[in-house]
């Protein structure tokens, strides 16, 4: 008997192109989330997974145990023949538990595989073009930003601190932007924005 069970997603897997691509249908699919756990976000080195999702990032969950850690997602109902197809998508920095929701069902997630493994983010900057501007004193050249308070979360406001080449620093306030089309994500400050560059370090 090919039993019907449930399987949590917060990612890539609530899109009807993943689905059909996987499952060769769209499954049922509502609303829920899941507590004592963090989103985060990685980069895909699997290319055969980046050309189905169409996505270099994706999210990932990191358990905390912390009641107020909240993760808002969606359940699917699926066969156990189809879980095993959603097993191959997920790549080796997943591994599938079971879970409690916060509607009291029972469903499968895939979280991170290496709890000690978590991103890390450096930030490129992007030069902007001031060029309309009419400008009788040079501007000072950003040359390194340090943002303590980022977050990888879509329209999120963090601080920017800037050092700039002739030694002065400023603080702006500055919103995290992810662009769904290219997947890549930035953090603008007007007046200095950076490119996001996500990787990761694994603690002993």
């Amino acid at each position: 008997m090919n039993l019907i069970v449930n399987i949590f997603t917060y990612g890539t897997l609530q899109l009807p192109s993943v689905q059909e691509h996987l499952l060769k249908r769209q499954p049922d699919m509502w609303p829920d989330s899941l507590s004592g756990f963090m989103l985060d976000w990685i980069s895909i080195a699997d290319e055969s997974v980046v050309d189905i999702s169409d996505q270099r990032q994706h999210p990932i969950i990191y358990q905390t145990d912390c009641a107020s850690d909240v993760v808002e997602g969606k359940c699917l109902s699926v066969t156990e023949t189809e879980l095993a197809l959603l097993d191959s998508y997920e790549t080796d920095d997943y591994k599938r538990i079971e879970v409690e929701l916060n509607s009291g069902k029972k469903a499968f997630a895939y979280i991170a595989a290496n709890q000690y493994e978590q991103p890390i983010y450096e930030f490129e900057i992007i030069q902007k073009s001031w060029s309309k501007r009419r400008r009788f004193v040079p501007e000072p050249k950003p040359l390194n930003v340090i943002i303590d308070d980022f977050r990888l979360r879509d329209n999120s406001y963090c601080t920017m601190h800037v050092e700039y080449d002739d030694g002065s620093n400023r603080e702006l306030l500055s919103r995290v932007i992810h662009n769904p089309n290219t997947g890549e994500w930035k953090v603008d400050g007007m007046h200095v924005a950076v490119k996001v560059i996500i990787s990761s370090q694994k603690f002993p």
